[in-house]
């Protein structure tokens, strides 16, 4: 960046906070003068009433009070009017009326006052004797302006409790609803979880009564099997013959065994040794008198087809 272009750009810096200095300063002072511009105006009046009721010989502290008087009452009168007007432009048709024309009334009583005093002190000189009189007059409006600006006052305040009951009433309503709201959904919440407890528990009844039915089934099959058993266990072997193609039941290692000892004992010449050739397989003897059976059987058998042959 060159000297001229920096030059310029301080140059646009510079103004910028003086041209934003000035215009603090300035909205500072304009607003500083509206302000006190109200209260300097009543300045003048008060001033002359101060030095004629110096020039009667009023101790300077009275001449003081009544100079601020002056200053204030005329503001306090202006004040209330334009209270009672906002209230009653603003008022409920249940609320009371300001006297808005008496409160003008007693404004125009001071500002009246005020001015033929000022002008009857500037003019005639001997005309002292009436500031008395006049300030007698002020007071009687001033009393009739606070005694408005009481009951404005005590309106206000009615009406600004009134106000914040019924805020409070709308909140505790609100609260109410909100509560409602939530005991409706609770129950909501209540009668969905009673429904699906129900559908549960029925379902639950279902399964159970499902579970029983072929519990019992099942108990009746197996009753039924037992039975099939004890009447297959209780069955003689005569009621059943014995073929050669219908062994006794045994394995076959255990038929190999009965079988050398069957042939043992035929050559031996024995006739009845089913209990013998039981002990000696390692069965009982009604098992080992079904292997001889068995045993003989099959000798019978090839018997027949020899002679056949």
């Amino acid at each position: 960046m060159t000297f001229p272009s920096k030059a310029l750009t301080l140059f646009d810096g510079t103004r910028t906070i003086v041209s934003g200095f000035v215009g603090m300063l300035e909205g500072i002072f304009t607003d500083t003068v509206t302000r006190l511009a109200p209260i300097l105006a009543p300045l003048p009046p008060a001033f002359s009433v101060y030095t004629a009721m110096d020039r009667a010989a009023t101790p300077y502290w009275i001449a003081l009070c009544t100079a601020l008087a002056v200053e204030l009452i005329g503001m306090f009168s202006s004040k209330v009017a334009i209270q009672s007007w906002n209230w009653n432009r603003s008022r409920l048709k249940t609320e009371p009326v300001a006297p808005f024309n008496l409160t003008v009334a007693m404004a125009a009583v001071y500002f009246i006052v005020v001015l033929l005093l000022a002008l009857s002190i500037e003019i005639w000189t001997q005309s002292l004797i009436i500031l008395y009189p006049g300030f007698v007059i002020i007071a009687a409006a001033t009393y009739v302006s606070n005694a408005i600006n009481g009951d404005l006052n005590a309106w206000q305040r009615e009406r600004d409790e009134r106000l914040q009951q019924q805020k409070e009433k709308r909140g505790l309503a609100a609260e109410i609803k909100a509560a409602l709201e939530q005991l409706r959904k609770l129950k909501a919440d209540l009668e969905k979880t009673r429904d699906e407890t129900r559908d549960l528990t029925e379902a639950a009844t279902v399964e159970l009564e499902t579970i029983r039915t072929e519990a019992a089934e099942l108990a009746e099959a197996v009753t039924r099997l037992k039975a099939q058993k004890r009447r297959l266990q209780q069955q003689k072997p005569a009621d059943k013959p014995v073929s050669p193609d219908d062994p006794p039941g045994f394995s076959e290692e255990t038929i190999a065994r009965a079988k050398e000892v069957y042939d043992r004992f035929t050559a031996e010449g024995r006739t009845r040794f089913g209990a013998a050739l039981g002990r000696e397989v390692g069965v009982n003897d009604r098992n080992g008198r079904k292997l001889v059976e068995y045993f003989q059987s099959l000798n019978g058998n090839l018997n027949e087809v020899s002679n056949t042959k």
